[in-house]
């Protein structure tokens, strides 16, 4: 990847958690009179050393060459190509690069308690709560707030590509969620089945554990569970069921079914989430995107229509 030559410029990054350790300190602190203090992290490291810290801990492995000719505003042009960021944010923070922003008076360590952490422990906790929060989110919600049609590919979220659909029943949560916690094993993915083996297949291929795990219980699921190609990672009956992938793939996927009463029944929200490592993931999902698109919304009409059938039956 290209970048400026400013990326080399020194800074001393802190975790926003440090950040709000010093202000609470702050308020026990005594003080004849007012005082400004500096603070910032343990390590002194360029902007460079951020990024290419950044991509070890998401397993990137990136070449970086500085180019003199970028100008800020060509270099915020591209970052709001390859990032969320909008350019005119990406603008200021560029132009930000400029400039040193490291502490020259380390008078804060002697008067506060706090002892910031590294950069490399502040990425890593930073990652840690952005799968939490990321985890935590209700789509329902998150793509209501959009107010617009969603886009051809899914909708992008930080790095995270969503794509969400929904499937009404005239059934109770439970019964709704009854073929979901079914889902895998023998009972199948309820579309295309014959299209989840090959690609189980392809997996085997390619080193990974492929459809051949098949599922603990025929009938119910635990956190941590296997489930084929997938294992569970969270199952709260009868209102959520979420998926982590664990075949090969150029990023991280998760499958998540999410339920709610409505006032005709039970609205089921089916989300596919995809975490691409790099430009091979991108191109994965949008090359497969078609597919991809056809099994998911097979498989969410195959789980309704197979909720209506059982209920029917009894």
């Amino acid at each position: 990847m290209t970048a400026p030559r400013w990326v080399r410029t020194l800074t001393q990054p802190i975790a926003i958690e440090d950040v709000v350790a010093y202000l609470v300190a702050a308020a026990e602190v005594d003080l004849a009179a007012s005082v400004i203090f500096e603070i910032g992290g343990a390590d002194r490291v360029g902007y460079l050393d951020l990024l290419r810290e950044y991509a070890r801990q998401r397993g990137l492995r990136r070449f970086v060459v500085t180019l003199p000719i970028l100008t800020p505003w060509l270099s915020s042009l591209w970052l709001g190509l390859v990032t969320p960021l909008y350019a005119r944010v990406g603008r200021d923070l560029i132009e930000g690069l400029r400039n040193e922003t490291v502490v020259r008076d380390p008078a804060a360590l002697a008067a506060f308690p706090v002892r910031p952490r590294g950069m490399r422990a502040a990425i890593a906790r930073a990652l840690v709560h952005e799968d939490r929060q990321f985890a935590l989110t209700r789509w329902s919600d998150a793509m209501s707030s959009q107010r617009r049609r969603p886009a051809w590919g899914g909708e992008r979220f930080g790095s995270r590509i969503v794509d969400t659909r929904v499937a009404h029943v005239p059934l109770s949560p439970p019964a709704a969620f009854a073929p979901i916690e079914r889902i895998g094993g023998d009972t199948g993915w309820y579309y295309a089945d014959w299209l989840w083996r090959m690609r189980g297949f392809i997996d085997l291929l390619a080193g990974g554990a492929g459809m051949r795990r098949g599922r603990r219980d025929t009938e119910k699921l635990l956190p941590g569970d296997t489930l084929d190609c997938w294992r569970v990672e969270a199952v709260e009956a009868p209102r959520l069921l979420r998926l982590s992938a664990e075949m090969k793939l150029p990023g991280r996927a998760w499958l998540q079914f999410e339920l709610a009463p409505d006032p005709a029944g039970t609205s089921i929200r089916q989300t596919a989430i995809f975490d691409p490592l790099g430009v091979s993931g991108l191109l994965y999902w949008y090359g497969l995107y078609p597919a991809h698109r056809l099994i998911f919304a097979g498989m969410l009409r195959g789980i309704a229509a197979a909720a209506i059938r059982a209920a029917a039956r009894g």
